[in-house]
Parts: C-alpha cells; structure tokens; sequence
C-alpha cells in the first residue's frame, strides 16, 4: 500500500502535459441589453492558471474561479447589459502551465435595431451624393422615400454602398440632376429588431425662370389667349388724334391749291424755279403742329388769317414769309389767335 501509495505521488510529480480547454459556447448570440454567463474550463499537469482576457470590452463583467480536484481550473465570466460596441467582439480565454499555454475564443453576436449614424445633403463628386451611414445587427434593409412614394431607382438615381461588420456606409447617387429632383428624400432602415427614418431636403439646383426657385410647374399643351379691353376713353381719344390727322392733311391740299393759285410770280416780276420751296414745306409743317396743339378751333383761326395775308401778299415769297414769321413766333401768334377769339 505504501509503495503504491507512495508511487502515486512519484508518478504525478513525474508527469506534465500542455493544459487542455474547452469553453461553453462557441459564439455566442445576445440581444443588446441582456446578460450571458460563459465558462472556460482549463486541466493539466499541473493544473493551469486559467483566465479571460476582456480589454476592450464595453460591457459590465465579472470573474468567477472553481477549481474541481485533481487538475481542472474552471472560471466562469458573466456579462451584464451587453452593449452593441461590443458586436463581433471576441472573447478569449487563456489556460497555461509551466509546459506552455493554450487558448479558446468565443465571438459576440449581438442585435440590435437599426440606428441612422448618417444622412447629409447632396454633395458634389464625380456624381451628385448623398451620403449615409446606418447601422444595425441583423443587417437592415434600406428604402428611399421621395414625394410620399417609394423611390424607383435607375442609372439616374442609385444606391452604391459597402457593408463593414454592422454598418452599411454609402450614397444615394444622382447622375446629372436637375431642379425636378429637388425636394425631401426619407430614409427608412428595417431589421428584426425595429425600423428608424430620417428625412433630409435635397436643392439640386433652381428652377428656370423663377425667381424664387420654387417648384417647377410644367407649362400646359393648351394655348391661353389673352384679351385686352381697351377703355372707352382710350378709344374715344384715339378717335380724335386720327380726326385731326385726316383734317391736317385735307387742310395741307387746300394750302397747295391756293399757293400755286395766288402766288405764280414773285415780287421781282420773274418766274421761280419749278419745285417745292423748303421756307414753304417748313411752313406747311406748321400746320400739322398746329392742328395738334390747338385743336380745331385755332386751325381755322389761323387759315382765316392766312387768307388775309394771302390778299394782302400777292405772291408765294410773301406767302411763305407770313407762313414762317408764324411758325417762329409761335407765342405772338397764339396771342394774335386768342385776341381773334375773343373778338
């Protein structure tokens, strides 16, 4: 008994060995906020310092040692309120002994819903961006939402984005927008777990022939004509202006007849050349000028006044300085007609 006894102790001191591991769980699945309870079991000869490494890790934790006879060394590690920074994070645990050391490594999965890290303004680039960052576990699905309808989507307007672990980083691209695009674009992410939005107003560019840049109505196929009611007044002095042109021109014939009647030679008993005098055209416009400033009445005045001067000159030289002296006292001449008119 003694030997056998005392063999044992020498066998166990004789023999060592690398610690062998073993752990609970592989991977490990767990909803944000809850709590897990992981255990490292370690054995060997001699029995190995067993642990959890855990730097780095967000969530509340704790150590709890068991040693179970002969050689296992068990610790136990619980987390509390698990937190999503810690998704995809991975746990090891750690047996060693003086042969060497061995390790196991659980990996974290935890869910949580969708959050919208990121959703700006266009931006741009080689193409118009809109820009996102949206995070979930399970990954989320992402929809556009523009002008209360789902967005189609086209070579024109696309989605372009890459998936890092938990996050969906991309852009909403729009090739060659124009004011049309302008207006508010939703961004829904859906998981498992819940659904999260963000809206964003996108001004691409202004819309022509605004001045306030407002929405763009597109013009209609129908023509609109447009009627203009003239008022009567309008109407009435139109009249007149075309009445007295008519009588300017009768009036400027009647001239003619009696020039070419009255005054055949000058006051030089000799012919004048055929043609128009430039004195007596300048006088004729006087007429016009006339006509307009005076109205009726005066005109009337002035060609009975005229006529005596006709009678009283003989001749077209005469007649066209009459003609001129009341074209360029234009003051005196109107005296002389409001002193006719009083008479």
């Amino acid at each position: 008994m003694r030997t056998e006894v005392s063999f044992l102790p020498v066998s166990v001191r004789g023999h060592t060995d690398l610690p062998e591991i073993s752990v609970t769980h592989s991977n490990v699945t767990i909803t944000e906020g809850d709590r897990v309870t992981i255990t490292c079991n370690g054995s060997g000869v001699p029995v190995p310092d067993v642990d959890w490494n855990v730097n780095g890790l967000h969530s509340i934790n704790t150590h709890q040692a068991i040693q179970y006879p002969p050689n296992v060394h068990s610790i136990k590690l619980s987390l509390f309120n698990v937190s999503r920074d810690d998704n995809f994070f991975m746990l090891t645990c750690i047996a060693e002994n003086v042969v060497g050391m061995t390790n196991a490594s659980v990996t974290l999965s935890v869910q949580f819903p969708p959050t919208i890290v990121r959703f700006g303004e266009p931006e741009k680039w080689h193409d118009t961006c809109m820009m996102f960052t949206v995070r979930g576990h399970p990954l989320p699905t992402l929809r556009w939402i523009y002008r209360e309808g789902e967005l189609t989507q086209s070579k024109y307007v696309r989605t372009e984005m890459e998936v890092y672990q938990d996050y969906l980083e991309g852009c909403l691209v729009f090739k060659d927008p124009t004011h049309h695009n302008n207006g508010n674009y939703t961004l829904e992410a859906r998981n498992a777990l819940g659904m999260t939005s963000k809206t964003v107003y996108a001004h691409f560019m202004g819309a022509p022939f605004s001045d306030d840049y407002g929405e763009y109505v597109s013009p209609s196929l129908t023509p609109t004509i447009a009627v203009t009611h003239r008022p009567e007044e309008d109407t009435f002095g139109v009249s007149i202006a075309v009445g007295l042109a008519g009588f300017a021109c009768v009036l400027l014939l009647v001239m003619f007849v009696l020039i070419n009647k009255y005054g055949r030679r000058s006051k030089f008993g000799h012919e004048r050349p055929a043609g128009r005098c430039p004195d007596l055209a300048l006088a004729w416009g006087c007429i016009t000028l006339l006509a307009s400033a005076e109205g009726l009445s005066g005109v009337w005045m002035w060609i009975v006044s005229l006529s005596h001067g006709c009678c009283e000159c003989g001749s077209r030289d005469s007649l066209a300085s009459f003609l001129l002296w009341h074209c360029r006292h234009p003051v005196k001449f109107h005296q002389i007609l409001v002193a006719s008119a009083d008479q």
